[in-house]
Parts: C-alpha cells; structure tokens; sequence
C-alpha cells in the first residue's frame, strides 16, 4: 500500500504542477483555444487602429502642405512687395535729354509722386531708317528702371563713369553725342546734373 501512495501522491504533484485553468505554455508554442480568437480581433483592432492612424497622417501632411504652399505664397508676396519697393532706386525726380549729331533727340522722364510712378519716353529721329516713338506707363517704366538698375546713380558718382554706363546701357558712342543733360533728384532732396556739349 506503500507504494501505491506514493504513486498516487507522485500523480497529485504532477497534476498540481501542469495547473487547471488551461492557460497556454508559452515555452512551448502552444496556444489557448478559447484565446486564440481573442488574439485575432485584436490584431485585426490593431490593424484598423493602424490604418486610422495612416489616414490622418495623410490628412494631417496635405494639411501640412497646405499650409506649407500658403506660408510660400505670403513669402513670395512679401519678396514682391520688398521688390517692388526696392525698385524706386531711391530716385524721386529723373530727366536724361540726348541730342545727336545727326539732329536726333531722345528724352527720358521719370517721377514719384504719393508713391505712383510715372515715365515718359520720347524718341526723335532725323534718320529715315529709325522710326520715332513715344512711350508712356509699363513700357517706359521698364525701358528707366532698366537704365537705372545698369547704371546704379549715386551722388558720389564721377560724372564720366555715369556717361559711360548710360552711353553703354544705350549703345551709343560718344562721338555721336551732340549735348546730353541729366537731372537725378534722389528721395533725400540731393540733386546730382550733368550737362555736357560736344561741339
């Protein structure tokens, strides 16, 4: 009877020790079937929540770009307007008279006033092959801001290297140059003239 107690006790010990409540042996790889479906809805909860979140991060980065594209737009107005600012040149007051030999004449005319620009151009030829024009508004504008954008007047500039830029900026010669007249009147009252006669 001895023995068969401690068999029976051996038995007890090793049912005691393998547990009741059916919980899986994670050492060896086994799974709880009435858990194993428990742990594919989780997986499947998991990968909804996944999604979810990929999902708002698409919407939160075409948000960002949004929000990016209208940062860039107000940058570039910013630029625009600096520019556009920029492009006074300082210069309140502008006249540039050519007269050539050849008897044409050309005239430049060039203000701000209460911040609005305004130009006028003036091209006489005595020449046949030239044809003469005159120009107002945009085009003039362009054709001045052109020249002082070459040209960069200061009032320390010599007088010769300003007739040089403005002969070069024209592609004229000196030579052909009969008389020429400048009058630059900068934002600060300072005044800056040439006047210069070839005969």
């Amino acid at each position: 009877m001895k023995p068969f107690l401690v068999l029976f006790a051996s038995l007890f010990l090793i049912l005691g020790a393998c547990g009741t409540d059916n919980e899986p042996d994670e050492d060896l790889g086994m799974t709880d079937p009435e858990t194993e479906g428990q742990s594919e809805e989780d997986m499947e909860l998991g990968e909804d929540e996944s999604q979810d979140l990929d999902r708002d991060e698409e919407e939160g980065t075409s948000e960002g770009i949004e929000d990016q594209d209208d940062e860039l737009q107000e940058e570039g107005d910013e630029i625009q307007a600096r520019n556009e600012e920029d492009h006074d040149f300082g210069i309140r007051e502008f006249e540039l008279e050519i007269d050539f030999q050849d008897g044409s004449e050309w005239s430049f005319e060039y203000g701000v006033e209460n911040g609005e620009k305004d130009a006028e151009v003036e091209v006489d030829t005595e020449n046949a092959d030239e044809q003469e024009s005159e120009r107002d508004g945009d085009q003039a504008l362009e054709q001045i801001e052109a020249l002082f954008e070459e040209v960069d007047f200061s009032m320390d500039m010599p007088k010769d290297e300003a007739l040089d830029r403005i002969y070069d900026h024209f592609e004229i010669h000196e030579g052909e140059v009969k008389e020429v007249e400048l009058a630059v009147v900068f934002d600060d009252e300072e005044v800056y003239e040439i006047e210069e006669n070839y005969e």
